[in-house]
């Protein structure tokens, strides 16, 4: 279970005798409302009140409690966490259109977030709130379809790129939040991209084209294509030394391995049972990657030295996203739940959920909890304090404080 809080979305109406409106919701519903101090009911809870801040708490047996202060009118709605939950809910807020992933600035001040149904990004403040709208330039507006991005190793630049069948990769400058530079990804319907370890080259996967270009990082030059026998790349990733590269394939269900100091000659191609490779999530002091799987409901352990998977962990439904904690022990997953019936790109008949599994303790599952509908990006500050998930459906990101997991 979760909270859930969208605050500043004033109430229809206006001020009157009877007051201002506060409107609180919880899931579960049946939660006291404590209104400075005093108990005022339960929730779902409508009431009118003297204009003014109040102090906001919410109790419910099994549950932790929950508190903020509220500027009336104001409606919140609030999903509460278990008593033996890892997290707490901090709050969540409204997106553009289909929230596709989202990412933590290296300062963890800002968070990133891709849009699959506007012609821009966002980027949202943790200090001040603020959300700030990214629009790509005019000429690349009609095609909308911005899929993810990652930072420069040094954070200087944000590179993220628009899934169209002219594929298009945007550089933003990170201290001006303007776009620097915008250029062809020479492949059709641009995925994923990846940075080397040395930062020095770019390498993107394309879904319909089945290949990956890679680009200089110092100039933006275009430098050549890694044709695949895989079909729809999407996840890449390196060995620690920069040598190998990393391809995951989300059709055929494929990883494969690339010399990159020998014209990348493909030097493993290994079928992993079919399915829906999403991503690959490399730790490098243990050398092994994990792979999410999709369509088979689970994640792979594969062992980068011996180029073979060592185990597979079951997941809920459609894990359609993986990211790592920082020191790398806690394995977080984003699962989408069941499709449509009428077309995976309408809503699920349920929300999704995230589950994280310890690496340490033979990835048992230590945390489950349901969050929005098709939940996809994952995002986690350095320190490991926050998590926030961005909810495809829903057009949301809710943030977490992680109070107990510590690596």
């Amino acid at each position: 279970m979760v909270v859930f809080l969208l605050l500043g979305l004033c109430l229809v109406g206006v001020e009157s005798a009877w007051g201002i409106p506060l409107s609180v919701e919880t899931v579960p519903s049946g939660s006291s409302v404590y209104l400075s101090g005093t108990r005022v009911g339960v929730t779902p809870f409508r009431t009118n009140v003297l204009p003014g801040t109040y102090t906001l708490v919410l109790q419910k047996s099994g549950y932790k409690s929950w508190a903020t202060e509220v500027t009336v009118p104001a409606q919140v709605w609030v999903r509460l966490l278990p008593t033996n939950s890892h997290f707490r809910f901090v709050k969540a807020f409204k997106t553009g259109r289909q929230p596709k992933d989202i990412l933590f600035s290296p300062d963890d001040r800002y968070l990133y977030i891709s849009l699959l149904d506007a012609p821009k990004i966002q980027v949202y403040d943790r200090y001040t709130s603020e959300i700030r709208d990214i629009f790509i330039p005019e000429e690349r507006r009609p095609y909308r379809g911005i899929v993810e991005g990652v930072f420069t190793p040094d954070g200087r630049e944000y590179w993220f790129t628009q899934m169209h069948t002219d594929g298009r990769i945007f550089v933003l400058d990170t201290r001006t939040f303007v776009i620097k530079t915008n250029f062809a990804s020479h492949g059709n319907w641009t995925k994923v991209g990846e940075f080397t370890p040395d930062g020095q080259y770019y390498y993107v996967s394309h879904w319909l084209s089945h290949d990956v270009t890679y680009f200089s990082v110092s100039n933006y030059a275009y430098l050549g294509r890694v044709k695949t026998r895989g079909k729809s790349p999407r996840g890449v990733g390196f060995s620690e030394d920069g040598r190998y590269l990393y391809v995951v394939f989300y059709e055929s269900g494929h990883i494969a391995k690339y010399d990159r100091e020998n014209n990348h000659r493909e030097v493993v191609f290994l079928f992993n049972g079919g399915g829906s490779n999403g991503r690959f999530r490399p730790d490098y002091q243990r050398r092994i990657a994990f792979i999410n799987n999709l369509r088979k409901n689970h994640f792979v352990v594969y062992d980068l030295e011996e180029d073979a998977i060592v185990k597979r962990v079951s997941t809920w439904i459609h894990p359609n996203n993986l990211k790592l904690s920082p020191q790398r022990r806690y394995i977080y997953i984003s699962t989408r739940g069941p499709d449509n019936p009428r077309g995976y790109l309408l809503r699920s008949p349920r929300n999704g959920r995230i589950q994280v599994f310890d690496s340490y303790e033979n990835y048992r599952l230590v945390e489950e909890f349901e969050v929005g509908n098709q939940p996809i990006g994952i995002a986690i500050t350095s320190d490991h304090s926050l998590v926030a998930i961005c909810n495809f459906m829903d057009d949301t990101v809710e943030v977490y404080t992680n109070e107990s997991l510590r690596e």
